[in-house]
């Protein structure tokens, strides 16, 4: 089913852009299809806002007292879900690698990443003297690797 999506996507979504409008009364929106498949999947969404870039739209939201960000394609295909979590929703193993690894690093946030190409991973932003450094866990705490 993913892969017959993935071939329909180029001409799916050329006639999504020419057929709808992605601005209403002056406020970025995204195409219906895409705002039906957000709603479909995130139904207690609040304070819904959207961007949108290279045929792209990113719906930024509240839910369950989460900031969440989902990047859709202009056909509707969900691409990934980012959740702002405290650091102690981030599994235990992950805080104390973070903590022995690098001790002299400032943790400056830290969130969950579900993707359709890259899987699930907690990311864990920490900074030292301006150098920023961004390390994924699994759900367990294991160390996935640093970008």
């Amino acid at each position: 089913m993913k892969k017959l999506a993935l071939l329909l996507i180029p001409l799916f979504a050329t006639v999504t852009l020419w057929a709808q409008d992605t601005t209403r009364g002056g406020k970025q929106v995204a195409p219906r299809i895409v705002e039906q498949k957000f709603q479909s999947e995130f139904p207690k969404a609040i304070a819904v806002d959207w961007k949108a870039k290279d045929n792209r739209f990113m719906a930024i939201f509240k839910m369950n007292g989460y900031r969440m960000k989902a990047l859709y394609t202009s056909a509707g295909l969900w691409l990934y879900t980012d959740i702002d979590v405290p650091l102690e929703k981030v599994p235990r193993n992950a805080r104390l690698h973070c903590k022995n690894k690098f001790p002299d690093f400032t943790i400056e946030g830290t969130g969950f990443h579900d993707s359709m190409n890259k899987g699930s991973f907690y990311l864990v932003k920490i900074s030292k003297n301006g150098q920023n450094k961004y390390l994924k866990y699994d759900d367990k705490g294991n160390f996935l690797g640093a970008k």
